[in-house]
């Protein structure tokens, strides 16, 4: 306390609550947000983030093909892995054997290529773009799109 003030527990206990209620306000969305902080703190612990989207993978002409699949609760480095995994798929049962693959992910590419471990979580999908790899006829190409601009001091 600034000059050897105080302050009452019960305030303390009140502005905690009261802050972390605003945060919960702020950061997610929930119509009724208990007062107490046992009762945020359940809230928050049965807090499990959802997330829907569609893989869309497109081919220039003369094949356009766009897939989408519906996945539960996965990091984007699976999403990738997945997209990747359809994409082999599709050229398998249409007979297309000579593919370039080609990905703006570092991890995915190092992964596919042994360089990196298998995370325990897309250990299917990956083993599973690994068997249809040696199948098919496929070249890795890595496309990282990210500049880094180094300015000269003046």
């Amino acid at each position: 306390m600034l000059h050897g003030g105080s302050y009452p527990r019960a305030k303390v206990i009140g502005d905690i609550n009261y802050t972390i209620h605003n945060l919960i306000k702020v950061k997610f969305e929930y119509t009724t947000i208990p007062n107490f902080f046992p009762q945020m703190v359940a809230l928050l612990d049965g807090y499990r983030p959802s997330f829907q989207f569609k893989l869309v993978k497109w081919f220039p002409p003369p094949y356009v093909c766009a897939k989408g699949v519906k996945l539960a609760e996965f990091t984007s480095l699976v999403a990738e892995a997945t997209a990747i995994k359809e994409g082999l798929q599709y050229c398998w049962k249409n007979n297309y054997l000579n593919i370039i693959l080609e990905s703006d992910s570092l991890a995915m590419n190092q992964i596919l290529n042994g360089v990196w471990e298998i995370l325990w979580s897309m250990t299917i999908v990956v083993n599973s773009i690994n068997r249809l790899r040696e199948v098919l006829s496929v070249i890795m190409n890595i496309n990282l799109f990210r500049k880094f601009q180094v300015q000269e001091k003046r």
